[in-house]
């Protein structure tokens, strides 16, 4: 069956290009995961899930089944990709204090506020060896005990530590520490094969590219100086249970450091 696209991101948009034959390898609520024969993942969603990086949105039915095999039509859908935002030098002090004001009236969940719930307290110790990393020593690749700590840390889709790690790479793109982003990634992508889920990797990747939900580029950008800070943060808090504010609560560590 061919399905007509509306929306799709860059890295789906790369997969779907390619000509791959697309296989449903996990089904949920709003969205199907599907696998190419070359192993990428795409999300195909509703248009209430938004556009992100894997995502292709369409209107569908929900009688598709795991093994289903799915064509995807672009030849009418617009392309999503997020608005490049600089946030290096003075501009991330300025951003964390937009942040900060923002948590105050949009109260926060999971890793961004700290707590003493189990998986808070497993990560904590990982997020202070991070940070002591990029502040001393990262010409290096970061050492390997806080990402294993992180990977497939909590429940869900996504776990928490995962997020917390998109959200870091997200935050090192945006402060123009790519060269940091990379070596973060390469350490991360030695270690998640063991350690977390197919679609968490493939997110993972994502934000290594700088990629991730248009609501957290949204919120870079409310970031930047440009629309209110208090709406992204409230789209932020639909997502997920809080994949959101796990994604952020690494991206403010990068901010603050």
């Amino acid at each position: 069956m061919t399905i007509q696209a509306q929306s799709y991101g860059p890295i789906a948009g790369e997969l779907i290009n390619s000509g791959e034959r697309l296989t449903v390898i996990a089904k949920f609520e709003r969205s199907l995961y599907l696998e190419c024969e070359t192993g990428g993942l795409i999300c195909l969603g509703h248009l209430v899930i938004g556009d992100g990086p894997l995502n292709i949105l369409a209107e569908f039915n929900d009688r598709f089944s795991v093994g289903a095999d799915i064509e995807i039509d672009l030849s009418i859908a617009t392309p999503w990709a997020p608005t490049s935002v600089n946030l290096s030098g003075g501009r991330a002090k300025a951003a964390l204090a937009r942040l900060d004001a923002g948590m105050v009236v949009v109260p926060p969940r999971g890793l961004a506020v700290k707590d003493e719930t189990p998986v808070s307290q497993r990560t904590d110790p990982a997020r202070e060896a991070l940070v002591d990393w990029y502040r001393s020593d990262r010409e290096t690749l970061p050492p390997e005990v806080p990402i294993r700590a992180l990977l497939g840390l909590g429940e869900g889709l996504t776990p928490a530590g995962d997020d917390l790690l998109v959200g870091w790479m997200l935050g090192l793109q945006t402060t123009g520490q790519k060269l940091v982003a990379e070596r973060l990634y390469q350490r991360i992508q030695s270690l998640a094969p063991d350690l977390t889920n197919a679609i968490s990797q493939a997110h993972l990747a994502a934000g290594a590219r700088g990629l991730a939900s248009a609501a957290l580029h949204d919120l870079l950008l409310a970031l930047s100086g440009v629309g209110g800070v208090t709406d992204a943060l409230k789209r932020i808090d639909r997502i997920g249970h809080s994949s959101g504010w796990d994604a952020l609560a690494g991206l403010r560590d990068v901010l603050k450091t």
